[in-house]
C-alpha cells in the first residue's frame, strides 16, 4: 500500500509523467473569465467541461432596451437566445465558485448604438436612475456583479461616462457586488467614438476590472487581417503601464473568434461585411475546400497597417468567383499572446475570453498549464 501512495504522487511531481494535461480540478494562479454569448449556445459545453479553470463567466444576457424612453418599458432587455442554457450556466457558477457577472451591451439595430446610453448618462437624474435599475437587477437576480459593455459611446461623453462608472461602482459596493467594464484597446489617448469615451485612470478607480479587449485589430467592416497581432497587444499593454490604476484590475481579452472576408477588389468595391468563423467551422470549410494554412504577416490589399508579427492562422479559398480570405485562432496563438502577458504580469490580473464555443479545445490545456506556471503575487 506504501509503494502505491508512493507511485501514485510520483506521477504528480514528475513533468510529462504519462499525460501531459494538466490536472483536472487545480485552477492554477490566475484569473480567467469568458463571455458567453447566448447566441451561441455551444459556449455552454464549454463552460460545463472546463468550469473548473474559470474565476468568472459573463453571459450576455442583458442589452440596454432601444425603447428605453418609452413609458411603460423596461430599461433592459434580453438578448437573443438569452433563456437558453440560462438557468443551467447560474446553477454551474453557483456550484463550483465560478463568480457569475452577466453583461449588460447597448446594442442597436445593426451594431452598437449610444443615443439611448448618451441621453442617460449625460443627465445627472437619469444617470441615477439607471445606476439604480442596474443594482436592482443585480440584486433580484443574485448575481455577483454586473458587466457593462456600452460601446460606441461618443468622445465627448467621456466625462459623463466617468461619473456613470463611478456612481455605478460606489452603489454596488455598498451591497457588497462587483463592477466590470470593458474597455476598448488602443495605444494612445484615443479621440474617436468608443475608445475616446473611455478614461483608463477614472474608470479603475471605481471598477473592481476593466476588461481590455484586445481583438478586432481588423474587424469586420474593415479589410482582411490578424484580429490581434503580437506586436500591437504588446504596444497596447506597454501604454496600459502608464496608469497604476490599472495594477491587480486589468483582465486582457483575447479572441477566440475568426472572421470570413471576402477580399477588396478596390476601393470603391470592397468586400462584404465578414462573418464569424470559429475554430471548427474554419477547418472544415479548409479542408472542404483544399486550402493551403498560413501564419504570416501578409497584408492584404488595401491594408497598410502597421503590425509585423501574426501569430493566427490563416487560409484563402474561392466561393462563387469571389476570394475570401479567413483569419481564426487556435492553441498556439492563445500561447503566444499568454507568453507576451507574463512579460506584464505585474499589471495584469488574468485573462478573458470573447467567446466561448465551438473554440480550439487544445486553448484550455493552453491555458490550464499558463495558470499553473505562475505563481506568487502580481
Amino acid at each position: 500500500m506504501i509503494r502505491l501512495v508512493f507511485f501514485l504522487l510520483l506521477l504528480l511531481v514528475i513533468p510529462g509523467c504519462f499525460s501531459t494535461k494538466p490536472p483536472v480540478g487545480i485552477k492554477g494562479d490566475l484569473y480567467v473569465a469568458a463571455w458567453y454569448a447566448a447566441y451561441a449556445p455551444s459556449g455552454y459545453e464549454t463552460l460545463k467541461e472546463h468550469y473548473w479553470l474559470f474565476a468568472e463567466i459573463n453571459p450576455v444576457w442583458y442589452n440596454l432596451n432601444k425603447y428605453y424612453f418609452t413609458s411603460g418599458q423596461d430599461p433592459f432587455e434580453p438578448t437573443y437566445n438569452a433563456q437558453q442554457n440560462k438557468e443551467e450556466i447560474a446553477g454551474l457558477a453557483r456550484a463550483h465558485g465560478i463568480k457569475l457577472v452577466p453583461s449588460i451591451q447597448n446594442w442597436g439595430e445593426n451594431n452598437f448604438d449610444d443615443q439611448v446610453l448618451a441621453a442617460i448618462i449625460q443627465d445627472p437624474g437619469k444617470r441615477a436612475k439607471h445606476v439604480q435599475e442596474i443594482v436592482n437587477l443585480v440584486m433580484e437576480n443574485g448575481y455577483d456583479g454586473i458587466d457593462i459593455d456600452y460601446e460606441a459611446l461618443r468622445a465627448s461623453a467621456r466625462e459623463d461616462f466617468s461619473a456613470f462608472i463611478a456612481e455605478l461602482g460606489t452603489a454596488l459596493h455598498e451591497v457588497d457586488k462587483l463592477l466590470s467594464v470593458a474597455v476598448y484597446a488602443k495605444t494612445y489617448d484615443a479621440t474617436w467614438s468608443g475608445a475616446g469615451a473611455q478614461n483608463w485612470a477614472e474608470l479603475a478607480k471605481h471598477a473592481d476590472s476593466l476588461k481590455l479587449m484586445g481583438y478586432d485589430y481588423h474587424w469586420c467592416t474593415q479589410h482582411p487581417g490578424p484580429l490581434a497581432p503580437l506586436d500591437w497587444l504588446e504596444d497596447v499593454l506597454e501604454y496600459a503601464q502608464g496608469f497604476p490604476e490599472l495594477k491587480g484590475k486589468l483582465i486582457v481579452g483575447l479572441p477566440l473568434y475568426g472572421l470570413d472576408w471576402e477580399a477588396w477588389e478596390s476601393p470603391d468595391n470592397p468586400g462584404s461585411t465578414a462573418t464569424e468563423a470559429m475554430y471548427e467551422s474554419a477547418l472544415d470549410l479548409q479542408n472542404k475546400k483544399k486550402s493551403e494554412v498560413k501564419r504570416d504577416n501578409t497584408r492584404h490589399y488595401p491594408c497598410n497597417c502597421n503590425f509585423s508579427i501574426n501569430v493566427e492562422p490563416y487560409f484563402i479559398y474561392e466561393e462563387a468567383g469571389k476570394k475570401h480570405i479567413v483569419y481564426y485562432q487556435d492553441a498556439a496563438a492563445t500561447r503566444a499572446r499568454l507568453e507576451l502577458i507574463s512579460k506584464y504580469r505585474h499589471l495584469v490580473k488574468g485573462i478573458t475570453f470573447w467567446r466561448l464555443g465551438d473554440e480550439d479545445p487544445e486553448i484550455w490545456e493552453v491555458v490550464a498549464e499558463y495558470g499553473q506556471s505562475i505563481t506568487g503575487e502580481m
